[in-house]
């Protein structure tokens, strides 16, 4: 619905895909965005600054799967049981959220309520899609926080989402067969003095 759309823009939201959803319609999304994105990444990684710390972690293959908070059977029907596309569609989440991870750290820094808002329901949406439950649960948590003006809790929001970030990365990792070093853009604490 045309006003569906209109609403979602002025709330905030980048774009607007009416249900039902159809993969076909989901994937010109996908290809839209991430080219969007890729411009973004690019650009915010040409400006980094010293806010940002980089870990590295060798990725030891074992044969214990990395237990991931995702609701398989969620991810499975939205992307029709097609494992390649769920790997996929996993590894555009966590690009495009770590952008937000940096707008939400900044927000903080700043006590920009309005932009921690915003990035948190992005997170909130975008985690919902991909079945991560807790992590939509958590993002959600500091949208309320963030429309209520409270920002004291706002820091260990992002320290969890970080975690859990981390977590879905090295699931990737381990899924794509990579045996080589990987780089997760962690954000520090905000220190009490900064919040």
């Amino acid at each position: 619905m045309r006003e569906d759309r209109v609403r979602c823009i002025n709330a905030g939201m980048d774009d607007y895909l009416s249900k039902p959803i159809l993969k076909e319609k989901l994937a010109a999304k996908l290809n839209y965005w991430s080219q969007i994105l890729l411009i973004k990444k690019e650009n915010i990684m040409g400006n980094m600054n010293d806010s940002l710390i980089l870990f590295t972690s060798d990725t030891q293959t074992n044969d214990s799967p990395l237990p991931l908070p995702i609701d398989w059977k969620h991810l499975h029907l939205m992307c029709d049981g097609n494992e390649e596309f769920e790997l996929e569609l996993l590894q555009i989440f966590t690009d495009d959220t770590l952008q937000h991870l940096i707008g939400i750290q900044t927000a903080i820094a700043t006590q920009n309520f309005s932009a921690l808002e915003h990035h948190a329901h992005h997170i909130k949406g975008a985690s919902a899609n991909v079945g991560l439950k807790t992590m939509e649960a958590i993002a959600a948590e500091l949208e309320y926080q963030a429309r209520h003006h409270d920002i004291e809790g706002a820091p260990y929001c992002l320290i969890s989402l970080q975690n859990t970030l981390q977590e879905v990365k090295l699931f990737l990792v381990k899924q794509t067969g990579s045996k080589t070093k990987i780089s997760l853009k962690l954000i520090r604490k905000p220190s009490a003095s900064r919040i």
